[in-house]
């Protein structure tokens, strides 16, 4: 009996606990439903440190800490009234927000907060704004500028600066014919723009100019020059049909502000159109169109240096996109020219040096998209990749005709369905990610019903989210920040809706929960990161980006030295796309452009190995270590040929590298008397005096002559500045000879 009343009372127990998770569960299910914010807006969402600010129709700013509770600004406090609001800028790296209100066509209203609860206004007379540009780092600094349309002349810019974030402006162009595209310098008070002081405006008389905020100061750079504009990377424009770039994270130091031209192994580059695919921290990814159906590929680094290249491809049309979540990886789509119009997809990774096929094999990753249409990634959540692809590796068009599936994958390795239906290419699902990756958010049809899920395990367990109305058709779904698991929805009427997944969060994620990664190597730098492992429901409550760290040099971090050129592979498609070759074969080496001069016996030169490391990278060790970037100071004797372009092995083995000076690994005493005959050689014949001061002069400047389009101007420059460093060279050049041949002489002794 007594046995029997226990089982009773643990029947009845584990009834009581399952009760309680499922009634549990209901509520927590319960809490999550889309909630709808009493007000319409179009323009978008503007994030400070701590705030979100939303103008609605009737141009009133909205409040939010938390991007689910809003409230009204009242900014004008004297009568208690709503500001409307025409203009409203932010920075991200403060909580400082700009209000613009036109007042007539002739002035306007200013209001600067910091709280969007305590207001600075300024009525400015005679000032309206058509544009503000803040500066992407210094706190407050802002351009504003108003078109101005003149009966003889086409539409201009007046320009305005301020430093208090708009409470205060300057004029700062003084009436010239400006365009109104600006681009600010990365870290500085400056930025590029282009204007016209023709009246006729000819393009001709276009000048790219620089200008300092701080001393109100403009310096005209290059004629002739159109397109102005930039990426996140680098700023380019054009002179004639040649491209010239500047990195906006990489401080290059030339003659020319930094610009490069783009040219590819030294031809004519007006011969071909450029195309720029793409950019990436330290790389610029570029094609050139040989013939219709036919291209090159091109990779450059920060310097202007091509580094790798695929030639002679055929296509009818190409696609480039940038995988955000990798380091230097990008996905290249290729339409070919002739029928079938099969389509060849890459993963290209390390600089664009290394392609990986996307085909299918019946095994894993390429079965889920050998033809990838869309792709979700962020630099801030590394690793995780969303992809929308299909099968069609055979299409009669660019578009895809089956169905479409969407699949997620962490570091492009094991991949698994997020959704398990398939769609069309007019009802793609929509999704935003938020939890540094961990949390997901999915719009998506059913059949002929509407969803709207969340998921904690990559789409494992999707679970609904309550709508009050099951016409709504969402159009955007925006995360308020990746650290959260807070979303704010848009329909096409554009009424906003919040979503708050904070009730049903599951536990952290603990070390067993994650997979560990590297990226590759940029500019010297590696990333270690985590992601969460497929199929675990846990979330992630800081950033997934661990230590950045130096990475060894390597032959990317090099680039080839003057009169040296590049050697590679010349690769082909055909290479890239056979079933026992999906990676290019890619091969770094410096090679002298032709034979060198012969020396006589006795002699001293420089001699350069043919690289010398590109400006930016922070690499440690590696190739830094050896005598790859440091020049040798060498005489010519029996382990040098002077006919060959080459040092002999045996004579690589005689020197080191010590106090970066080249020296003898061993010093006889019979050096003594040879170093003696040199420094009188050196000071009696102007001959060796003067193979030594151009080789070295060479060393010194380093600087590539860019090939812009007054090539008088540049050999006139060219000739003057060899003329003004002579002198000092020459001088700085014997010392250095005589200073290195007596810690020669210390050392023997």
């Amino acid at each position: 009996m007594n046995i029997l009343f226990s089982c009773i009372l643990i029947i009845i127990f584990i009834f009581n606990i399952l009760s309680f998770n499922f009634a549990n569960s209901s509520i927590l299910q319960s809490q999550i439903s889309l909630r709808y914010i009493n007000f319409k807006t179009n323009n978008g969402i503007y994030k400070t440190n701590s705030s979100f600010y939303i103008v609605d129709y009737d141009k009133h700013l909205i409040k939010s800490n938390d991007s689910i509770n809003w409230e009204y600004c009242i900014i004008d406090n004297k009568n208690n009234s709503k500001i409307s609001v025409d203009l409203i800028y932010s920075q991200n790296n403060n909580d400082n927000i700009l209000i613009i209100t036109k007042l007539n066509s002739s002035s306007s209203i200013v209001s600067v907060s910091n709280d969007g609860e305590s207001w600075v206004q300024n009525i400015l007379s005679n000032i309206t704004f058509d544009g503000i540009s803040p500066h992407h780092t210094i706190p407050n600094l802002l351009i504003g500028w108003s078109n101005i349309f003149l009966p003889s002349k086409d539409s201009w810019c007046q320009f305005y600066s301020s430093t208090d974030m708009g409470i205060t402006w300057n004029s700062i162009n003084n009436n010239s014919i400006t365009q109104c595209n600006i681009v600010w310098e990365e870290k500085k008070p400056e930025f590029y723009g282009i204007h016209n002081n023709d009246e006729k405006l000819n393009p001709k008389n276009n000048i790219v100019y620089k200008y300092n905020v701080n001393n109100n100061s403009m310096v005209q750079l290059f004629n002739n020059a159109t397109d102005l504009t930039y990426t996140e990377n680098f700023i380019y424009f054009k002179i004639n049909r040649t491209v010239y770039y500047k990195s906006r994270k990489n401080n290059i130091k030339n003659d020319y502000e930094g610009f490069i031209p783009v040219i590819i192994n030294e031809r004519d580059p007006s011969v071909m159109e450029l195309s720029i695919l793409g950019d990436s921290i330290d790389s610029l990814y570029i094609s050139d169109s040989l013939m219709v159906g036919r291209f090159n590929f091109y990779v450059l680094n920060t310097e202007g240096s091509v580094t790798f290249n695929v030639n002679n491809i055929t296509h009818n049309e190409i696609s480039f996109e940038e995988i955000k979540s990798f380091t230097n990886s990008f996905i290249l789509k290729i339409y070919s020219s002739t029928p079938p119009m099969e389509v060849f997809n890459f993963k290209l990774n390390n600089v664009g040096t290394e392609w990986s096929r996307l085909v299918s094999k019946n095994s894993q990753v390429e079965d889920y998209f050998p033809n990838p249409i869309k792709m979700i990634s962020d630099a801030q959540i590394p690793g995780l990749v969303i992809m929308y692809a299909n099968n069609d590796t055979v299409t009669n068009s660019i578009y895809p005709s089956s169905p479409i599936g969407v699949f997620i994958s962490d570091n492009f390795s094991n991949w698994s369905p997020l959704l398990n239906e398939s769609y069309t290419d007019g009802q793609l699902p929509i999704i935003s990610v938020g939890g540094f990756g961990s949390c997901i958010v999915i719009s998506h049809h059913d059949g002929n019903q509407r969803k709207l899920s969340y998921t904690f395990d990559q789409g494992k367990t999707l679970n609904s989210i309550e709508m009050d109305n099951d016409n709504i058709e969402i159009v955007s779904i925006f995360n308020s920040d990746f650290n959260s698991c807070k979303f704010l929805v848009n329909d096409e009427t554009d009424s906003t809706y919040s979503i708050d997944l904070t009730p049903v969060l599951p536990e952290v994620c603990k070390e067993d929960q994650l997979n560990y990664f590297s990226s590759s190597c940029s500019l010297g730098k590696m990333t270690q990161y985590y992601t969460v492992k497929n199929g675990e429901g846990c979330y992630l409550d800081k950033s997934p980006i661990l230590s950045t760290t130096s990475c060894e040099c390597s032959y990317e971090d090099f680039k080839c030295e003057d009169n040296y050129e590049l050697e590679y592979d010349q690769n082909t498609i055909n290479d890239l796309t056979g079933t026992n070759k999906t990676n290019s074969q890619y091969k770094f080496g410096c090679t002298p452009k032709s034979n060198k001069k012969s020396c006589k016996d006795g002699e001293w030169y420089f001699e350069t190995k043919g690289y010398k490391l590109i400006q930016g990278t922070q690499c440690e060790g590696g190739l830094l270590n050896s005598t790859l970037s440091v020049p040798e100071y060498m005489q010519c004797n029996n382990f040098i040929n002077p006919e060959s372009n080459e040092l002999s092995s045996s004579s690589s083995s005689k020197y080191l590298i010590k106090n970066g000076m080249v020296v003898f690994s061993s010093i006889t005493l019979a050096s003594t008397l040879s170093i003696s005959l040199i420094l009188f050689a050196i000071h009696k014949r102007k001959e060796i005096k003067k193979k030594i001061f151009n080789r070295s002069n060479d060393i010194k400047n380093g600087n590539e002559l860019l090939l812009f389009d007054d090539e008088e101007y540049q050999l006139e420059n060219k000739n003057k500045n060899k003329n003004n460093n002579h002198n000092h060279n020459n001088n700085y050049i014997k010392n250095n000879i005589t200073d290195n041949m007596n810690n020669n002489l210390n050392e023997d002794t």
